[in-house]
C-alpha cells in the first residue's frame, strides 16, 4: 500500500462519463449549444461545462446545475439553457482523504495525484471544505460570428 492508500478504499469502479461534443469543437469556435441542461442531467449529477455562446461555466454538483458568469455571479442554471460542450457522470465517492489544511492549489494537485491509481483514466474529484476566497474564470459571453477560443478567452 502506498502512503495515501487506506484498507477504507473501496476498489475502484469504473463509471460512465457522458461527453457532450469536443473540447475541439469550443477552440473552433462552436459555441450553440445542442443539448439543454435538462438531457444533460439526465446523464449524471456531477459535472462541468459551458453555455451558449460561452455565457458561463457550467458547474453540475449533487444533480444541480449552477451557471458561473464573469461578474462573479452564480445561479442555479435554467433547465432549458443549452449547452455546447459538457460532461457529466454519477458521482460515487471511492477514496475519501482529508487534504492537510491552508494547502495551496499546487500542492492539492499532487496530493490528488498521488492518491489515483492510474493516469489513464479520468476522475471525477469533489472537494467539500470551508473557503475565505474561491476565484473562478469564466468567459464574457460571445456575439456570433464567434471568435476562435483562443481569442475569446485573451
Amino acid at each position: 500500500m502506498s502512503d495515501n492508500t487506506t484498507s477504507n478504499d473501496l476498489p475502484v469502479t469504473r463509471h460512465t462519463i457522458f461527453q457532450n461534443s469536443l473540447m475541439t469543437a469550443l477552440l473552433d469556435g462552436i459555441y450553440d449549444g445542442e443539448m439543454s441542461v435538462g438531457e444533460l442531467l439526465g446523464k449524471g449529477n456531477f459535472g462541468l461545462g459551458t453555455f451558449d455562446a460561452l455565457d458561463g461555466e457550467m458547474v453540475i454538483v449533487d444533480g444541480v446545475c449552477y451557471q458561473l458568469r464573469h461578474d462573479g455571479t452564480a445561479t442555479r442554471a435554467r433547465l432549458s439553457a443549452r449547452s455546447p460542450y459538457a460532461v457529466a457522470t454519477n458521482f460515487v465517492p471511492r477514496i475519501r482523504r482529508r487534504a492537510p489544511e491552508n494547502i495551496r492549489r499546487a500542492d492539492l494537485s499532487n496530493f490528488i495525484d498521488e492518491m489515483t491509481p492510474s493516469a489513464n483514466y479520468m476522475y471525477a474529484v469533489r472537494i467539500t471544505g470551508r473557503f475565505s476566497k474561491v476565484t473562478t474564470r469564466t468567459v464574457v459571453r460571445q456575439q456570433k460570428p464567434y471568435p476562435r477560443m483562443t481569442e475569446a478567452v485573451g
